[in-house]
């Protein structure tokens, strides 16, 4: 018996008569990498606005299967003003967990296609060939040859096998204080579980329907929302993970491949830091990026400042690292 996933993987779609037309063109991505809540989403919604490059925007997202059609019938912007109207129909006019107004055109993380298309949520064998779809769908529709930016913060401990797969990758690497990181990011999961989040749902099918369930939305709830809140211990376990294979791996790298930065250089030294990534990207800029974010410190939520030192000893290595690297 054909399971849903195989089904989602072999339903025909308005684009399979016109998949011939990435047979020759070429995917050079550039990945944007960082724990959940660093700051991936700003830089790339600051690095997307030189008009330097092209993202993966919601509109790829929700008609992936029929960019090329849409395209091929002059459509496209008819296709961008329908997702523009589902939003304003389901009142949806920022993301909720941190206020950054939606519009179809807006760079989204391409973890929702996998999301979709019933795969994981990181670049593994079985992605592989759906991811560089996007990445040829992208580059024909957008009709200019600009670098495609890409974000998964679930991919920031798989950087190699990213490499291996893609091996003219670059990698940009933004890091932020993990107390903040951690604080931000149960901060997000109060917000997803307190009330159900229609912008999220809309991508998410695993949201969508856990939050669809009353038990299972429950039991997510008193996971990250109750006064013990006992879901942080599996979020400082992901980020340590995460920040230990960067640490272990990072060397594996060739130097010219990727750059790191501070979340926090970014809010102090916005055009500063902006620059040094270009630079690194092989573009010049003197575009003021000051408007963009400023410095600001998040109080901690109250499971965070309570483990503060507890966060420290367990990530020391990674404290240490960012202490070194960004002074």
């Amino acid at each position: 018996m054909r399971s849903t996933r195989d089904t989602m993987k072999t339903r025909a779609s308005p684009d399979d008569v016109h998949l011939h037309l990435l047979k020759d063109i070429t995917c050079e991505p550039i990945f944007i990498l960082g724990l959940h809540r660093s700051g991936t989403s700003i830089l790339y919604k600051m690095l997307g606005n030189t008009g330097h490059f092209n993202t993966v925007q919601a509109y790829h997202i929700l008609k992936y299967d029929e960019l090329l059609t849409n395209h091929l019938n002059h459509r496209d912007q008819q296709a961008y003003q329908e997702i523009d109207d589902l939003f304003r129909a389901k009142g949806i006019t920022n993301r909720r967990i941190d206020q950054l107004p939606i519009s179809a055109d807006f760079a989204q993380e391409y973890v929702y296609l996998f999301e979709q298309k019933k795969y994981g949520n990181t670049m593994s064998t079985d992605t592989v060939p759906l991811f560089s779809n996007l990445c040829r769908k992208i580059h024909l529709i957008s009709d200019n040859n600009k670098p495609i930016l890409f974000k998964n913060p679930y991919d920031f401990p798989n950087f190699l096998f990213i490499k291996r797969m893609f091996p003219t990758a670059k990698f940009i690497f933004i890091h932020r204080d993990p107390l903040d990181v951690i604080s931000s990011t149960m901060r997000a999961w109060q917000t997803l579980y307190t009330k159900r989040n229609p912008y999220t749902a809309l991508f998410s099918p695993r949201y969508k329907q856990a939050t669809a369930n009353p038990l299972v939305f429950y039991g997510i709830k008193t996971w990250y929302c109750s006064r013990l809140a006992p879901g942080f211990y599996g979020v400082l376990h992901r980020a340590q993970k995460a920040t230990t294979y960067y640490l272990d791996n990072i060397d594996k790298l060739p130097p010219g491949d990727h750059v790191s930065i501070s979340y926090e250089a970014l809010c102090r030294e916005p055009s500063d830091t902006m620059r040094h990534v270009l630079t690194f990207l092989n573009v010049e800029s003197t575009q003021d990026f000051s408007d963009y974010i400023k410095p600001r410190r998040l109080q901690f939520t109250p499971e965070v400042e309570k483990r503060k030192s507890y966060i420290l000893r367990e990530m020391q290595r990674y404290f240490k690292y960012l202490q070194d690297t960004f002074p």
